[in-house]
């Protein structure tokens, strides 16, 4: 899950050993027209690293964040996935997205800017910290069984209040007439 203090120190062990050299993301992109693929794991960690530090439920990855690892990246991939994850981020008011999985042991996913998390505390833990009166729009799917979502919708208002954020509901969709 990882720590807020935990966030930095890995990302300046990042930023410590980055030398992209002018060959470097030529040679983590060779392994799509070589047969023999030499850099494909080396690719791979550096895609997974950036997606761990860039959705960490220890720690907040906000714009600053993301660009720094987005520049730390190597590649195509990285690049695309930062930018993507900006997008996410900045987009005012923040979206919380609320669906039914049905998968065990997490049967409710929440959606978050770019993190996906798999219960109510780990919900609270990121909204934590979110700076003191950011706003967030809750829209649950509309397949989500209401007496859940009420009681989630109820319990994170709560929360909300404690920590100075804002919660509010997302505008009920107009129903669909064919």
């Amino acid at each position: 899950m990882g720590t807020p203090r935990g966030h930095n120190p890995q990302l300046a062990v990042t930023e410590r050993n980055h030398d992209p050299g002018p060959h470097l993301a030529a040679k983590v992109d060779h392994f799509f027209v070589a047969t023999d693929r030499p850099n494909v794991w080396q690719k791979g960690v550096g895609e997974n690293l950036a997606r761990a530090l860039a959705t960490g439920v220890g720690w907040l990855s906000d714009e600053t964040k993301l660009g720094r690892i987005k520049r730390l990246g190597v590649g195509p991939d990285i690049a695309q996935n930062m930018d993507g994850f900006l997008h996410a981020c900045t987009q005012r008011p923040l979206t919380i997205r609320f669906t039914e999985t049905n998968f065990p042991p997490a049967p409710y996913s929440f959606n978050l800017a770019q993190y996906d998390l798999h219960s109510l505390e780990a919900l609270k833990t990121k909204l934590g910290q979110f700076p003191r009166g950011t706003m967030f729009i809750w829209s649950p799917s509309e397949f989500a069984p209401s007496t859940q979502v009420e009681e989630f919708y109820k319990e994170l208002s709560e929360f909300a209040t404690q920590q100075g954020i804002r919660l509010q509901r997302a505008p009920a969709s107009p129903p669909n007439v064919n």
